[in-house]
């Protein structure tokens, strides 16, 4: 695991997720997330400390960006996300319209 966020003042133990699981961000209820690609699940630690697991294929979602996509949906804009929900073409065209991107044609 890369970075260790879980809050030192409960008694989460960031070593009991799976050593694949990344950081993805704090939800909107404050909650840290976490990743497991190899698992295809995400974690929730909550503000006691709980760590709960949510396996895709037990949900209607397929993809992580839509596991973030329905997390803000339920628990509000996240405070921070290190994942888009948006797809790939989504995300270009925006980075077009802000001029992130530079595609180097003639003026």
């Amino acid at each position: 695991m890369s970075t260790k966020h879980a809050n030192p003042q409960d008694d989460t133990d960031i070593d009991d997720l799976p050593s694949d699981a990344n950081y993805i961000g704090t939800d909107g209820a404050g909650n840290e997330q976490y990743w497991s690609i190899y698992r295809q699940t995400a974690y929730v630690i909550s503000d006691d400390g709980a760590i709960e697991a949510f396996p895709l294929e037990e949900t209607p979602l397929v993809t992580l960006g839509q596991w973030v996509s329905h997390v803000e949906r339920k628990r509000g804009e996240w405070e921070e996300c290190y994942v888009s929900g948006a797809s790939v073409a989504e995300l270009f065209v925006q980075a077009l319209e802000t001029g992130d991107v530079d595609l180097g044609g003639a003026e």
